[in-house]
């Protein structure tokens, strides 16, 4: 069984040095750049799938309660 429990592909597409292949990112950094894919997903931008979130609408945003918690249900629901 092997040492990582996660494992996603590089976004970067760089090649490894010995084998060619895209490099891969493993556990915590899997995580956080599937995260980070999901979120960063505006809404309605994949087919027949109602994942993402319509963070980049808050880009520029002043931060307050009422725009925290709005990013905050955005991401959750």
């Amino acid at each position: 069984m092997p040492a990582y429990r996660y494992k996603d592909f590089s976004l970067s597409f760089k090649p490894h040095p010995l084998t060619g292949d895209v490099v891969r990112v493993y556990d915590k950094d899997a995580v956080n750049q599937s995260l980070k894919n999901i979120i960063l997903t505006e809404r309605g931008e994949i087919p027949f799938s109602d994942r993402g979130s319509n963070i980049k609408s808050k880009l520029f945003e002043l931060m307050t309660p009422e725009t925290s918690r709005e990013i905050k249900e955005d991401i959750l629901s």
